[in-house]
């Protein structure tokens, strides 16, 4: 996260505290030294030192309220300056503490809910004015008019938009704020939208492990929650045409109050998300999208003469891709806003690792952006910089010790946090990856386990962007495995 988000004038009309903290996690959490105050406040923008100690007391406050000294704590020294240590726990606890008590969330959480508020019982169990109410919903429109919605105001509150856009950026909420529906504590009837879910997966035959399944159960909501508001669909012309080149499979009985458009719209949206290696039994009908498109042929072009001539099979795992953001983007915009409230992937942290490949990166992507301005957002950048590392590996796998990455997040991204592991310590070890937790050695997870999925080997979770704070602590473990290893040895 850099300092452009501090001087934003709309992030879904997030309070600049909020901004502040949140970048400050990052920036603490990327360091494994102390950094004084001094340092922390040259990191952003219009923003003075007494503000950063007083963000920074606040932090140190709200982690020794919500972790044990064991998992996270903020260590403020008045000599050395600010340090963050944390052990086996996600900041995600925290930062979904901050939110959570953001009005801009409660009021979007509220009408995504229920796409009408009565504005008066909202004021009241807001505790606020009209007129800052007022000027919110202003400053949440500026970003929410980028998604083709927009609150109004009069005796009640609305969200005003087609419903695809509706259900599209509901998903998106859910998903960067709570990535699994099990800790979304607010959806009433869980266990009708669970039975629900089940049936869906059986008719489709997944295989889907638990964690996979969580994430799908929060696409099953946004969609079946947009079903029982009662409001038709719509699709456009052009949504309507896409249906025609898949095949996909008839819409089950027991989902009687479904339209034929909600099934569709609900399984092309799961295939094209690439959050998922399962492709929901949809098929392409014919060559759309795969072989006579420009996109893809351009992604191509441009990239083989920065890194590689591309093999047939890599092709077509190029055209897959690009053709499922396609589809996706046909769907749902991802703007770049929401990227700089919940990255992923730290590109300056990627820049100091791995600078000539950076470069050679960023060469390709002026010159794909230029050729496809349609595509041109950071969204797909981060698609690309993920295809890019895993076509042409950041260097040359130099040990043996074998890592599982579990993550909720598209297999592009697994794929980009082994790769990135890798060339982090290719001096030290001889990493191997496997998809089975029995398998491995040592699990890097971006969420809790579940219980069923706890094996022997040794767990260690981390931040999805990988900050150097967690890169230490996998070292320390993978050293700790060698060393019991030799031990056994001997």
């Amino acid at each position: 996260m850099n300092n452009e988000l501090l001087k934003a004038q709309s992030l879904f009309g997030l309070d600049k505290e909020f901004l502040i903290k949140n970048q400050l996690l990052r920036i603490l959490d990327n360091s494994t030294t102390y950094l004084t105050t001094a340092e922390l406040t040259n990191r952003f923008f219009e923003v003075s030192q007494d503000t950063i100690q007083q963000a920074c007391r606040a932090l140190k406050s709200d982690i020794e309220l919500l972790y044990s000294e064991n998992e996270c704590r903020l260590i403020i020294h008045q000599r050395y300056g600010i340090k963050l240590v944390r052990e086996q726990k996600s900041l995600k606890k925290l930062l979904n503490y901050y939110i959570q008590q953001e009005l801009s969330f409660i009021l979007l959480r509220d009408l995504l809910l229920h796409r009408e508020l009565i504005s008066y019982d909202f004021l009241e169990e807001s505790h606020v004015s009209e007129s800052t109410l007022r000027r919110k919903i202003k400053t949440i429109n500026r970003s929410l008019n980028k998604y083709e919605l927009h609150i109004t105001y009069a005796q009640k509150i609305r969200i005003v938009g087609t419903e695809v856009a509706i259900r599209s950026f509901y998903f998106s909420f859910l998903f960067l704020i709570y990535r699994q529906i099990s800790t979304a504590d607010f959806i009433v009837e869980p266990g009708f939208f669970e039975s629900r879910g089940n049936k869906i997966r059986k008719y489709l035959n997944l295989s889907l492990n638990l964690k996979d399944f969580d994430v799908f159960m929060l696409v099953y909501y946004a969609h079946e929650h947009g079903v029982r508001t009662g409001i038709p669909l719509r699709l456009s012309d052009d949504q309507k045409k896409l249906f025609n080149h898949f095949e996909i499979p008839s819409k089950p009985i027991f989902l009687n109050n479904w339209s034929l458009d909600d099934w569709q719209f609900f399984l092309l949206f799961l295939s094209s998300s690439n959050l998922f290696e399962e492709s929901f039994s949809v098929k392409y009908r014919d060559h759309f999208l795969l072989s006579e498109q420009k996109e893809t042929q351009a992604w191509i072009d441009t990239y083989e003469p920065h890194f590689q001539a591309l093999t047939v099979k890599e092709k077509e795992f190029v055209q897959q891709t690009i053709a499922k953001s396609l589809v996706f983007q046909s769907f749902i915009l991802i703007e770049d806003e929401l990227f700089r409230l919940f990255e992923m992937v730290d590109l300056d942290s990627f820049n100091q690792l791995s600078p000539y490949y950076f470069e050679r990166f960023q060469s390709f992507w002026e010159e794909f952006r230029y050729l496809v301005p349609s595509l041109d957002c950071q969204s797909f950048q981060l698609t690309s910089l993920m295809l890019s590392v895993y076509l042409s590996p950041l260097d040359v796998r130099l040990h043996e010790l074998t890592l599982c990455i579990y993550t909720e997040f598209s297999v592009l991204f697994k794929n980009f946090l082994q790769e990135r592991l890798i060339m982090q310590f290719k001096m030290k070890y001889s990493l191997a990856f496997t998809n089975q937790p029995a398998e491995a050695d040592l699990i890097i997870s971006t969420l809790p386990l579940f219980e069923e999925e706890l094996t022997r080997a040794m767990h260690i979770i981390i931040e999805p962007f990988c900050s150097s704070n967690d890169l230490e602590r996998i070292d320390t473990k993978l050293q700790t495995i060698i060393q019991n290893q030799n031990s056994n040895h001997f």
